[in-house]
């Protein structure tokens, strides 16, 4: 299984562990399930732009999760819920708090797909026809 960037290509403030690393690359991966390219003997792309817009797309998914303070490497495991203030009061001070569920649903599903900026790091990469043959 390829790898498709190193710590060194994070952003400052934002570290990742090589198994970080290897699960982003692994939904990188599966997004450009039907795009054509060539490889190396290790799986790399060897059209340059091709490899840059798959270690842009592993960079940025490793930052997404690491923005939302997932550890993917824990799985669902490692989506801590949170709870949301869902109203205040000042007089008799009260705070209700909604349960969080949909929040914690939406980082877990944060693990299983890529976001925003790493799917657009792929762009028309992702969006190729689907060819079976044989």
């Amino acid at each position: 299984m390829p790898v498709y960037a190193s710590p060194t290509d994070l952003p400052e403030g934002v570290e990742a562990s090589e198994a970080e690393l290897l699960l982003a690359s692994a939904l990188v991966d599966e997004a450009a399930l039907t795009a054509r390219y060539r490889v190396d003997d290790e799986g790399l792309p060897v059209d340059p732009s091709i490899l840059a817009r798959f270690r842009a797309a592993t960079v940025a998914q490793v930052t997404y999760w690491h923005e939302l303070g997932i550890d993917p490497v824990q799985g669902a495991a490692g989506v801590v819920s949170q709870r949301q203030a869902s109203s205040k009061s000042i007089g008799s001070a009260s705070v209700a708090y909604e349960s969080g569920e949909a929040r914690t649903q939406a980082r877990v599903d944060a693990l299983r797909a890529l976001g925003p900026a790493a799917a657009a790091a792929l762009g028309a990469l992702t969006r190729g026809p689907v060819i079976v043959r044989g």
